[in-house]
């Protein structure tokens, strides 16, 4: 999961008008909280200082993050709360891992076989184990497509996408049965 979250100061006595513009729905975002990669979207107020504000989204992958951080709509969004806005603290993105996440696998790699015995190459690297799994039935699927009669593929999981070795060799794979 990835966080973005910018901190501002809003100029006193303006926190109402800047909520407002912040939650206005007319000025849209390129992916609606909504939609199902839309992100999850927080006001937090510090409860020491009433003219802070921190807009925190939580989103599935980094690419979306920056889709959205580099569409037109969120700098109209930021056109629109400058008048509310002081100074804009800080803004970040964060990969974010939850507490018990330390010790298992984060990442899921994809290996797909185009012949028995044949190496298995690396064909995708997901976040998320159900997403690997859709995505291997997608490669063996395009596999049979272009004429491949016996295409299988393999997953393994590790904590960071550069520990996959780019192949596996035959033995190394435990080919799964294919969603047909």
């Amino acid at each position: 999961m990835y966080v973005w979250i910018t901190a501002r100061r809003i100029k006193q006595g303006m926190m109402d008008q800047f909520l407002k513009a912040w939650q206005d729905p007319v000025v849209t975002l390129p992916i609606s909280p909504a939609s199902p990669e839309g992100p999850t979207v927080y006001a937090l107020h510090p409860t020491d200082d009433p003219n802070e504000m921190w807009g925190v989204g939580f989103f599935d992958s980094l690419e979306t993050v920056k889709r959205v951080q580099e569409s037109p709509e969120v700098r109209r969004r930021s056109e629109m709360l400058a008048p509310y806005v002081e100074e804009t603290l800080w803004e970040r993105t964060f990969e974010a891992r939850h507490w018990g996440e330390a010790d298992r696998p984060l990442v899921y790699a994809v290996y797909l076989q185009t012949a028995p015995q044949q190496m298995y190459r690396l064909m995708a690297i997901r976040r998320d184990a159900a997403q690997a799994i859709k995505q291997a039935d997608a490669l063996v699927a395009r596999a049979r497509e272009n004429g491949h009669a016996t295409p299988e593929w393999t997953m393994r999981a590790f904590a960071y996408s550069d520990e996959a070795p780019e192949t596996l060799s035959a033995e190394e794979g435990h080919p799964h049965p294919s969603l047909r």
